[in-house]
């Protein structure tokens, strides 16, 4: 998920790129909870994310326009989300004020009941992929067991 900054001057604002479902909120949280980042939102646009929808079309825009990006990758993101937000600010040139803290307000939602539900899409997407073959020449699909 790119994000970035003008490269010239004193920073006095920013914006984060992203296309949708890649830890945006995650992000925009993670610098708001800093007190000295804003208050960055998500907003798509419908007819922009399939334009927005590979990283190129992100990075030909940032060099167009003189823009220099600071690149969060979703996995590095997921794995440390604070690491990742002191990096920004790093990149932003902003401090965290004494006895600062970056505070995830989002909860990881893989938890016992994602493995669940994983395990009964893979136990149905096999019995699908049985069944059809049998279904393909008009024979009955064997009934669940």
């Amino acid at each position: 998920m790119p994000g970035g900054v003008a490269s010239i001057g004193q920073i006095d604002s920013y914006l984060i790129c992203t296309t949708p479902r890649t830890g945006s909120t995650l992000l925009c949280g993670l610098m708001a909870s800093t007190t000295v980042a804003g208050r960055p939102e998500s907003y798509f646009r419908e007819p922009d994310e399939q334009l927005w929808a590979h990283n190129s079309a992100w990075r030909a825009w940032f060099a167009s326009v003189g823009i220099e990006a600071h690149v969060v990758r979703y996995e590095d993101l997921d794995a440390d989300p604070v690491g990742v937000a002191r990096d920004v600010l790093g990149f932003l040139g902003l401090k965290l004020p004494p006895g600062g803290r970056i505070k995830t307000r989002h909860r990881r939602l893989a938890d016992e009941l994602s493995a669940e539900w994983i395990d009964r899409y893979r136990a149905e997407s096999r019995t699908i992929r049985q069944r059809a073959p049998a279904e393909r020449r008009g024979r009955p699909c064997p009934p669940d067991s």
